[in-house]
């Protein structure tokens, strides 16, 4: 099965954050992480409790989960998930060291 968004390389080169537009976005995020952990698809769906296929399918953008299920899969895999108000600029994050951090 062909990955619907480039190689696992280069979507794990692409870095973090990443912008979720899609669910085959999703998945290629859930499957470069899973292989960065070591996973393997059995062993990431037994500790899920969910069918290999199911997890397969996720990973593809082939199928929907329940939100239930993407969120056991974001947390086993160590990632946060967030929602951001696009109408909103983000706000300057403080540098280590500089204005208003305590530090000197």
């Amino acid at each position: 099965m062909a990955d619907p968004r480039g190689t696992t390389e280069a979507v794990r080169a692409s870095g973090w954050p990443a912008r979720i537009e899609s669910p085959a976005d999703l998945g290629a995020r859930l499957r470069a992480r899973r292989e960065e952990l070591g996973y393997t698809l059995t062993e990431a769906a037994e500790r899920l409790g969910v069918g290999r296929r199911l997890l397969l399918e996720l990973e593809h953008g082939e199928r929907n989960a329940g939100l239930d299920t993407v969120l056991r899969i974001v947390q086993l895999l160590g990632l946060d998930l967030y929602l951001e108000d696009r109408r909103r600029q983000p706000a300057p994050r403080a540098e280590p060291g500089g204005p208003g951090s305590g530090a000197g």
